[in-house]
């Protein structure tokens, strides 16, 4: 599996895994990571599917394909007690292998993510991303979504453009199956509150994928939690506060070392 499976490593030390969104891959972690320290032992793959990675191989898979995709993943690095961060997407893989997996990991981060599953409004929503997929193709897609999950799009048009150009390789029926798993996924809200591991948070004050108040509400749920919030940030605060966002998981990180 590891053949099949892009990996950027960075540092020594305890591991931490770092797991990109929807539509995006490994690099937006580039900024960041070397800023939290050389400390940790960092491990970016590109999800099955994304960036330069093999897809799952299955016409349809859940969330818990994925789920035991890291597990097996994990085993294969000879990872012991990862820490694991989830951005998007990622951190709904992360939720699901906490489920499947609880022993596993020794503290997780929620990194523009959420545990409840999708409203209904969201799920026809989602519908209509993959029939217009289907329609007009993946880079038309992302042309328009991956503009509005940064709240300074001016600022960071250099950013978008890269991650439409790479977003745009990512075959359609694989975004296509990337969105059924999302719109399917239940809710992990009490396997968050059954955690007693330590939970990290980051919030984006304007996000719209994961709205910053029904974000804020899973903070409690959490037993042992630590919370930052972007000011300036929607759904990309690695990219749009990243020293903000490295100087909380470089504390959160030495924290539980």
């Amino acid at each position: 599996m590891n053949s099949e499976i892009s990996i950027t490593r960075f540092g020594k030390g305890k591991p931490v895994i770092l797991l990109h969104g929807f539509g995006f891959n490994k690099s937006i972690w580039e900024e960041i990571v070397p800023e939290i320290g050389n400390n940790f032992n960092f491990i970016m793959p590109d999800l099955p599917g994304s960036g330069n990675s093999k897809p799952l191989l299955k016409k349809e898979f859940t969330l818990n394909d994925y789920a035991v995709w890291l597990n097996d993943f994990i085993n294969n690095e000879n990872l012991e007690r990862p820490v694991i961060i989830g951005h998007s997407m990622g951190g709904y893989i992360m939720m699901a292998f906490e489920k499947m997996f609880p022993e596993i990991s020794s503290a997780i981060v929620l990194f523009h993510s959420s545990t409840y599953a999708d409203s209904d409004e969201k799920k026809e929503a989602r519908k209509k991303s993959i029939e217009f997929v289907k329609k007009y193709g993946t880079q038309t897609f992302l042309s328009n979504s991956i503009p509005g999950l940064f709240y300074d799009k001016e600022k960071h048009k250099d950013d978008i453009n890269k991650y439409i150009k790479q977003a745009a390789e990512i075959p359609a029926d694989i975004i296509n199956q990337y969105y059924v798993a999302m719109m399917e996924r239940p809710d992990t809200s009490e396997v968050l509150k059954n955690i007693s591991k330590p939970v990290g948070f980051i919030l984006g004050k304007h996000d719209e994928a994961v709205p910053y108040e029904t974000a804020l509400k899973q903070v409690h749920l959490a037993n042992n939690s630590d919370v930052l919030i972007l000011d300036k940030s929607a759904h990309m605060g690695m990219l749009e506060e990243p020293h903000k966002a490295a100087a909380f998981l470089r504390s959160f990180l030495h924290d539980i070392c």
